[in-house]
């Protein structure tokens, strides 16, 4: 606030006999202007608190069995509503609350099938796209599965009203189960993983429970959903977290020490998405993203990936398994992202999941168990950049 007194100093001084209330209205006409030309920090998005939207980075398809709960599905997701913290909004007891939802697949972007759910205030819903005869899930709300031919991609889920129009509502925050393992890993039954999901609020000028798209609200009329600071919060290009790399391990120091033989293995995947979607049936430009590894003692290895919407694979150095000598634990910094070229592109948005399995090595035949796995969603992290998600055709 020191160059706000200085300013105050200056336009005092050279005033000098002018009416004070001259002064003060000068004053406040300047902090007026300054305020709204700058309201980045309050468009930043805050993804540990309720949002009006949900983006899920990751769901597989398909089911397991589990000797003690019989048929699982891979992924479930989990929604709770709460009333939002907005002063001049009430909530009423039970009242309604409705969600739709929309697929984004690894290899074809917009999936064909979207859906529609609803539930109350304080209420939790959770979700599958598996069939009710195939799994055993009491209380599961069941929704279409996704046309994916890749069998698996992101989901996102947003706050609807009663004609399908996207509004503020501040009150959504959910979550996903994974079971299984990842698919590109060792089967495992008794795997189970669990991420928070990515919370994106609603522009703050726009009032709970009206339409983020409608201009009357500072929406832009243009029938998607923009993440450009005015009907969503903006996201960024850059998303991070701490990995575990891939390797083989051992039991104890002593074998450790002995060099053999190898008791267990680690191995990883990393998912990058954006939310920059043109829609159903439209091409989706590529999507240029640096990675950066770093290990303990701060060394890097870089690599550039180029996607479309979604993509999800393992983290392997030149020298993976027992030769592996990078590090244990590191930092993942994927970004900025930019369309057509990694230097000069439009930025677009991205975000991210880092999953880690633990398992069990037979060094003699090289057979590997699966006994572990988790999943985290990765940090938001640099400058925020205006996206725009398509719905529909």
């Amino acid at each position: 606030m020191k160059w706000l007194c200085d300013l105050s100093y200056v336009v005092l001084s050279f005033c000098g006999a002018f009416n004070m209330k001259r002064v003060l209205a000068f004053l406040f006409g300047v902090f007026a202007t300054l305020w709204m030309a700058a309201p980045a920090a309050a468009w930043n998005n805050d993804s540990s608190a309720p949002g009006s939207v949900l983006v899920f980075p990751k769901f597989r398809q398909g089911t397991v069995t589990t000797t003690d709960q019989g048929v699982q599905p891979r992924t479930e997701f989990e929604i709770s509503v709460v009333c939002p913290t907005d002063p001049s909004y009430t909530c009423a007891p039970d009242q309604p609350v409705s969600l739709k939802g929309h697929y984004v697949c690894q290899y074809n972007c917009m999936s064909q099938v979207d859906f529609t759910v609803g539930t109350t205030i304080n209420g939790t819903l959770y979700l599958t796209f598996e069939s009710p005869t195939s799994v055993y899930l009491p209380g599961a709300t069941f929704i279409p599965a996704p046309d994916c031919s890749g069998g698996q991609g992101y989901l996102i889920v947003y706050v609807i009203d009663a004609y399908g129009n996207p509004i503020k509502f501040d009150g959504l925050i959910g979550g996903a189960t994974l079971r299984g393992g990842p698919q590109s890993f060792q089967n495992c039954p008794t795997c189970k993983a669990k991420y928070q999901a990515i919370a994106i609020q609603a522009g703050d000028n726009i009032p709970t429970g009206l339409s983020t798209d409608d201009p009357a609200n500072g929406g832009n009329g243009n029938g998607a959903m923009d993440f450009d600071g005015n009907e969503y919060r903006q996201v960024t290009g850059t998303t991070l977290g701490i990995v575990q790399y891939e390797g083989l391990t051992f039991a104890n120091a002593a074998t450790q020490l002995a060099g053999t033989p190898h008791s267990g293995f680690i191995q990883n995947e990393l998912t990058l998405l954006t939310l920059d979607v043109k829609g159903l049936n439209q091409s989706n430009p590529d999507l240029f993203v640096p990675i950066n590894f770093y290990n303990e003692g701060q060394l890097g290895q870089s690599t550039v990936r180029d996607i479309v919407c979604y993509e999800t694979r393992r983290i392997i150095f030149d020298t993976p398994g027992p030769d592996n000598t990078f590090g244990r634990k590191g930092l993942v910094v994927a970004g900025p992202a930019r369309f057509d070229d990694v230097n000069t592109g439009t930025p677009a948005s991205l975000l991210g999941l880092i999953e880690v399995q633990e398992g069990s090595y037979v060094e003699v035949t090289g057979a590997e168990t699966t006994l572990r796995w988790v999943a985290d969603a990765m940090h938001a992290n640099g400058t925020t950049v205006a996206t725009t998600f398509v719905q529909g055709p």
